[in-house]
């Protein structure tokens, strides 16, 4: 049903090619009326007032403009999923909420993402529009260059070539022809992130681990408490580690 929609105005760009028509002396044939294209209830990040409230939890997530038009607002989530897809909106409640798009490699919708601007409500609902992992930023990867692997959605803007596994299973199927490099929410306490940390070492994976000196649980986060992106880049390629290296800096990191 969603091929009725424009969904090309969830991408970040939306390129037509106008063509002259062709004339040629051939029989006049008939046939069935195009379905008019439909408008979804959402709004392009970018043309938004900069007093709007989503507007402002962007400015507050410190998110340069450049990135506003890879994301939409919507009035009503349930709606919109409901347009595109019905049986995936069930459960939903009419709420706002920022609209995330995740396409594939191929450039396909797969998943939509709605963050919501209430504090009351859920934070993040991912509705799958297909099969395939929950992995953002799947269609702008150079798998010539290292894939850098962050957890959050906005923590993935900070660092070129850059994707956010959101869902929990690990899965690397999308990516397998990447040199991968994980960077895990800084918490050696938090016995879920610790448990991944161990898995991707053990899988042969590099993976950087913050040391002390950074305030914030993820790289969203030092850049709010006044971490420069050059000061976490320069970190970052100089920690980065795999193997016997990483699972002695892993031994260290737990014992913060």
């Amino acid at each position: 049903m969603y091929q009725e929609y424009k969904l090309e105005n969830l991408k970040e760009t939306n390129q037509l090619k106008n063509t002259e028509p062709v004339y040629k002396s051939k029989p006049v044939k008939f046939s069935k009326p195009k379905r008019k294209v439909k408008e979804l209830p959402m709004v392009k990040m970018d043309n938004l007032d900069e007093e709007h409230k989503a507007v402002q939890y962007l400015n507050s997530r410190m998110i340069h403009y450049k990135y506003r038009c890879r994301f939409s607002y919507t009035e009503d989530f349930k709606r919109l999923i409901e347009l595109i897809s019905p049986d995936k909106s069930q459960r939903l409640k009419s709420e706002e909420r920022i609209v995330i798009p995740f396409f594939n490699r191929q450039n396909k919708l797969t998943h939509i993402q709605g963050r919501a601007l209430d504090d009351n409500s859920l934070r993040y609902i991912t509705v799958s529009l297909s099969q395939g992992s929950k992995v953002y930023g799947l269609d702008r990867i150079d798998n010539t260059k290292p894939v850098y692997v962050v957890e959050g959605i906005f923590d993935s803007l900070f660092l070129e070539n850059c994707v956010a596994m959101t869902g929990s299973d690990l899965n690397t199927e999308d990516l397998q022809d990447c040199e991968l490099v994980f960077l895990f929410d800084n918490e050696p306490r938090n016995r879920q992130i610790v448990q991944k940390v161990e898995k991707i070492i053990d899988m042969g994976y590099s993976i950087v681990l913050f040391d002390d000196t950074f305030r914030g649980k993820d790289i969203n986060d030092m850049v709010k408490n006044d971490h420069s992106i050059e000061q976490i880049k320069d970190y970052i390629e100089n920690h980065t580690f795999k193997g016997l290296k990483a699972k002695m800096k892993f031994t260290e990191w737990r014992k913060w």
